[in-house]
């Protein structure tokens, strides 16, 4: 998918439209629909490697420096880092075995040495 900017070309000497391939966003949010999210990793590392492209000029096809809004190498692994915290966090919270309260055990789970 194509991404389009203006953005200022020293090959021209002006401000010209210019575009960058991106990540293809409904596909990636269908095939993370479908594996149930864990597809959302590659989505977000997709879409943080296709920030780093620089824009080309549709003019003279020059490579031009990149926007104000494109993310900083060190925010990336901020980003990617909070975000795999936080699905280890997910994973651990769904996953730990449920221990009912005192008290609340069925007749069949007594404990033997309790049961006198």
């Amino acid at each position: 998918m194509l991404a389009h900017s203006e953005q200022w070309c020293p090959n021209c000497q002006g401000y010209r439209l210019c575009e960058r391939v991106g990540p293809n966003h409904v596909l990636h949010l269908l095939v993370s629909l479908v594996t149930a999210g864990a597809w959302l990793l590659v989505w977000l590392g997709v879409g943080i490697a296709c920030q780093s492209r620089p824009w080309v000029c549709r003019t003279c096809g020059n490579f031009v420096e990149m926007g104000r809004f494109d993310v900083p190498p060190l925010a990336a692994v901020v980003i990617i880092c909070s975000f795999l915290i936080i699905c280890l966090c997910l994973v651990g919270i769904l996953t730990r075995p449920y221990i009912p309260p005192p008290g609340h055990l069925p007749s069949s789970h007594t404990i033997p040495h309790l049961a006198r």
